[in-house]
């Protein structure tokens, strides 16, 4: 009777239970599962992409996932957005090549039951963003560089020291003091790489009053043959493998400059950046001469009273594209100019822009852009496209008959525009503001070449023109700096065009591409 009376008493208290709804969870809707979340990285690990591309992925809709539910180490997460199940966020490692770790602890969210999710799996990721590092972390005598490891425990430092004035100090930064012997010494290579459109150097260096360069050699010793040289503080040259081309005012002596290498099959782009002169990456010049096979990474003194500092050399696993603006090689059967059909450079882009006879009429004939026809009331010829910059560098390949030949820029109308222009014997360039011709560079002699190629910088109110790969005359001054048009300009029908090219001067993509290497 006592286990009837017991059993009794339990069924009892089962019902009670059941009846109140104790012992259970009071979810709307009756739900009770606790949702879960996945963190994975975009291109999986190891990962050459910076900064990192994170994904949260949601089992149902959270009410309160937000950005303090992350947990990361090794580094930092910024931008994180999103909502319903689906969020990102990008991650930056502490050190180069070094590995994060992204988790979301339990209960860290809730749905609309309110329920707290179950723990993620932890996310950990190597980030391989660099093919060859080196942040001169370590400490070593003047002297004792040579052989070396650098700091990616890989690459060796093949160092020519003739004075022993190349150290490190301890304090992050390779030390290059007075007391060289000439160009390249003292100077630290990296093993050789193989040449590769694309494949990018970015170094980080600052100097007083002195001559020293970053970029590619083609071997370990002597001059770069693609890269920067800031010379005495006051001058800054292009190594462009078989001439050194100069460059606009250097930052200011100490300041802290970022430099780019980046290779072409033939040739390099050089970018720059610095706080004060170069805010953004701006294109310098694009070499399309030298495709050695084999490239080696290198910082060094050029001059006997060198005095510099380097603060790292990177190697970027993977390659920066660099797509012009506008290209045009004006491959195509004799007739109207049309559009733009790339061409002009090895990288592929810049077409589909539609060319305008704005004076005159243009045509194709035998693969070269010509003008058929001057205008009448001005006896010139002028063709442009829009570039949807203002800020750029162009190239052309022009070859004269009689007149004058060249390029037409910032183009508005044709009682606004900058014509850059060679008779023969000398370039001059020209801004026309309301119809009226103001000379901002004056005739300036230069041998001829029917190959040469004819490059125009255009930033801000800056001008500098190249022929053949030299500097003519000196930087100028315009008060003209708006209009997105540019191109071609003649007084002769008898000119020729070919492999028309518009870069990006300055920011934008080369931004987006480049700072994210720099942390």
């Amino acid at each position: 009777m006592k286990g009837f009376r017991k059993l009794g008493e339990q069924l009892f208290n089962l019902g009670l239970t059941q009846r109140l709804g104790l012992g259970q969870r009071h979810t709307a809707g009756g739900d009770a599962t606790a949702p879960t979340v996945v963190i994975a990285v975009t291109g999986g690990s190891p990962n050459a992409t910076l900064p990192l591309p994170i994904t949260f992925t949601l089992s149902e809709v959270a009410t309160d996932f937000a950005v303090g539910d992350v947990t990361v180490g090794g580094g930092s997460i910024a931008n994180f957005a999103g909502s319903g199940t689906a969020y990102t966020c990008e991650g930056t490692p502490t050190t180069p090549n070094g590995t994060m770790t992204f988790d979301v602890a339990g209960n860290a969210f809730h749905d609309a039951a309110g329920n707290g999710n179950t723990a993620a799996v932890q996310l950990s990721v190597v980030s391989s963003a660099f093919a060859m590092y080196d942040e001169f972390s370590d400490t070593l005598a003047a002297g004792s560089v040579n052989g070396t490891t650098a700091t990616d425990g890989v690459s060796v430092r093949t160092v020519t020291d003739a004075n022993s004035k190349l150290s490190l100090p301890g304090t992050g930064v390779a030390s290059f003091a007075t007391g060289g012997v000439g160009a390249g010494n003292p100077g630290i290579w990296y093993p050789g790489v193989a040449r590769g459109a694309g494949k990018a150097l970015i170094g980080k260096l600052a100097g007083t009053n002195t001559n020293y360069s970053f970029g590619w050699d083609i071997n370990q010793a002597g001059q770069l043959v693609h890269g920067l040289n800031f010379q005495n503080g006051s001058v800054l040259r292009i190594f462009t493998y078989n001439a050194n081309v100069t460059g606009p005012t250097p930052p200011a002596n100490n300041a802290a400059t970022y430099c780019a290498i980046i290779q072409r099959a033939a040739g390099a782009f050089v970018l720059i950046k610095e706080a004060t002169a170069f805010p953004n990456w701006t294109l310098l010049y694009m070499d399309n001469v030298g495709a050695e096979a084999t490239l080696y990474p290198a910082a060094q003194a050029n001059g006997v009273a060198a005095i510099f500092s380097e603060d790292f050399i990177r190697q970027l696993t993977n390659n920066i594209t660099i797509t012009p603006l506008a290209s045009d090689n004006f491959t195509a059967a004799n007739g109207a100019l049309g559009n733009t059909r790339g061409g002009g450079s090895e990288e592929a882009g810049g077409s589909g822009l539609a060319w305008t006879s704005q004076l005159g009429t243009h045509a194709i004939a035998t693969n070269k852009a010509t003008c058929s026809a001057l205008d009448g009331g001005t006896g010139l010829g002028v063709a442009t496209v829009n570039a949807s910059n203002a800020d750029v560098m162009i190239e052309c390949i022009i070859t004269r008959a009689a007149g004058n030949m060249g390029l037409v820029l910032r183009w508005t109308d044709a009682s606004n525009y900058i014509v850059a222009f060679y008779d023969g014997t000398n370039w001059t360039i020209n801004e026309i503001v309301s119809g009226t011709p103001n000379t901002i560079l004056a005739a300036t002699a230069a041998t001829y070449g029917a190959t040469k190629r004819t490059v125009i910088s255009l930033n801000g109110t800056k001008i500098r023109l190249h022929y053949g790969d030299a500097l003519v005359g000196s930087e100028a001054t315009t008060v003209i700096t708006t209009g997105n048009n540019h191109g071609l300009y003649t007084s002769n029908t008898g000119a020729t065009f070919d492999n028309f090219v518009v870069w990006l001067k300055k920011g934008g993509a080369y931004d987006t591409a480049l700072n994210p290497f720099l942390a």
